[in-house]
């Protein structure tokens, strides 16, 4: 079998440009940022991130400002390195929002790292439509807010593992798992 070919990236320009174009990215430094990023992966195109043990860490912040959105696309996170420490975090105190999925056909897995933000860690839009989320593994945190939100019309959620974590004045993670199971 052929190896697998991966775009390493080390800045938030890469980043960008690897999420527009698709593929395997693995990420080779860690990234920190302090503007609005346009990270979308767009219809039709599909992502394996690899975080490779590092960070990806924005500190700006505005209200339903989602640091990577997909639309339409696939987004796959993983964490492939020996110590497991891969993150995606988001840590403006009131607009730290995470992952969010919009359009149609929009899907997101993940596998291994953590996403943490301070606010909705991870958002299916509410007119989105045919939405996947599969999570196997990894976890995600939101410090002040909840920590996935399950909206959107034919939806389908699978949890087989992973772990959702939330401050206690938010939604419980049991709740969201029982709503999550009760709409797909």
């Amino acid at each position: 079998a052929a190896e697998e070919s991966w775009t390493k990236v080390s800045t938030a320009e890469e980043l960008s440009s690897a999420l527009g174009t698709g593929g395997n990215i693995k990420l080779t430094a860690n990234i920190t940022v302090t503007e609005v990023q346009d990270w979308t992966v767009g219809n039709g195109v599909n992502v394996v991130l690899d975080l490779n043990g590092h960070t990806i860490s924005s500190s700006y912040g505005a209200i339903n400002y989602y640091l990577i959105t997909i639309n339409g696309g696939s987004l796959t996170i993983k964490d492939n390195s020996e110590s497991k420490s891969g993150k995606i975090e988001a840590t403006d105190s009131s607009g730290g929002y995470g992952i969010q999925l919009k359009g149609n056909g929009s899907s997101f897995t993940l596998m291994g790292g953590t996403i943490q933000t301070t606010q909705e860690t991870l958002d299916i839009y509410t007119p989105a439509s045919g939405s996947i989320v599969n999570i196997s593994g990894g976890k995600l945190v939101s410090t002040s807010d909840s920590v996935f939100n399950v909206r959107g019309s034919n939806t389908v959620v699978n949890i087989t593992g992973g772990d959702l974590k939330d401050v206690p004045e938010c939604i419980s993670p049991m709740t969201a798992i029982q709503t999550v199971l009760f709409l797909t």
